[in-house]
């Protein structure tokens, strides 16, 4: 056993020792091959049980499952370099994931950290990018857990929530809400879930 460190992917990878392809052809004759055997064994051990079952049926059976395998080896696996791109997709140095394909929820994750950023450099922002989005979510949320909406119930909504968010949601901040009391309010809304 030697020190170096060997992932999965590496000890699986075929190297120079994969076995050639072979023609088309070959590789039809070998599977109808596999096929006539594989039925005689079947249909000569379903008779010895005393089972009827159609010689054709079985045949079938066994060129579609050879079909499938067939069509499963054409499609392959990813390349090596594919798969360990996917492997290390957690960079421990940097305490974060690198994904080579965002989703859709790490997509919404962005864009709220970006409106967050921009509220944080940019003064005016809040008013016109971040609050509209942040009723939004308050609106919605609190109409799924107690039946009120910020414009229906507006005495309600801010009992529910509270003075320091409703402040922020009310837009009663001339420059805009500070990190603290914006923290705050996210705290408040997961709370409601």
């Amino acid at each position: 056993m030697t020190d170096r460190g060997a992932s999965i992917d590496d000890l699986l990878e075929y190297g120079d020792d994969r076995p050639a392809s072979s023609g088309l052809a070959a590789t039809v004759t070998k599977s109808l091959l596999l096929a006539a055997v594989a039925t005689a064994a079947t249909v000569g051990l379903l008779r010895l049980g005393r089972i009827g079952v159609p010689v054709a049926l079985v045949a079938v059976g066994y060129c579609a499952l050879l079909a499938l395998r067939f069509a499963v080896r054409r499609v392959g696996q990813p390349p090596p370099e594919a798969r360990r791109r996917l492997a290390g997709a957690y960079d421990a140095d940097e305490g974060h994931y690198h994904w080579p394909t965002p989703d859709a929820m790490l997509r919404a994750t962005m864009r709220w950290e970006q409106r967050l950023t921009r509220h944080a450099d940019t003064p005016g922002t809040f008013g016109a990018q971040l609050q509209p989005a942040l009723r939004e979510l308050a609106d919605e949320r609190l109409r799924l857990r107690d039946g009120a909406t910020l414009a229906g119930d507006a005495a309600r909504v801010r009992a529910v929530l509270g003075e320091p968010a409703w402040a922020v949601l009310a837009g009663e901040h001339r420059r805009g809400p500070g990190r603290r009391e914006l923290s705050q309010l996210v705290a408040r809304l997961e709370e409601l879930t």
